[in-house]
């Protein structure tokens, strides 16, 4: 809608055990599966290196330019997925 592209890199989403209420552990899909992933990669990147507080363009820079590529279209998967271990090792 801005025209900047997206996305900007997918986490994992199919098939992610999570707890249900009231009936213990099933399988869930979606966007809401993957944003978590995502979101605690950007977290560990936070909490181990400090100096990264308040530079969240930094955070996604070095979360899209470790991702790893999927070769599909960059309309599909952006920069790729989310990889923590490269993006901690990168900093």
């Amino acid at each position: 809608g801005d025209g900047r592209p997206k996305p900007d890199l997918v986490g994992p989403g199919e098939d992610i055990d999570g707890p249900i209420p009231g009936e213990g552990i099933a399988a869930m899909h979606g966007t809401s599966q993957a944003a978590a992933h995502v979101s605690g990669a950007a977290a560990m990147l936070l909490a181990r290196y400090r100096e990264l507080l308040g530079r969240p363009e930094l955070v996604k820079q070095i979360l899209c330019t470790t991702a790893t590529d999927l070769a599909r279209e960059r309309d599909f998967q952006g920069h790729g997925l989310v990889d923590v271990l490269r993006a901690m090792q990168s900093v």
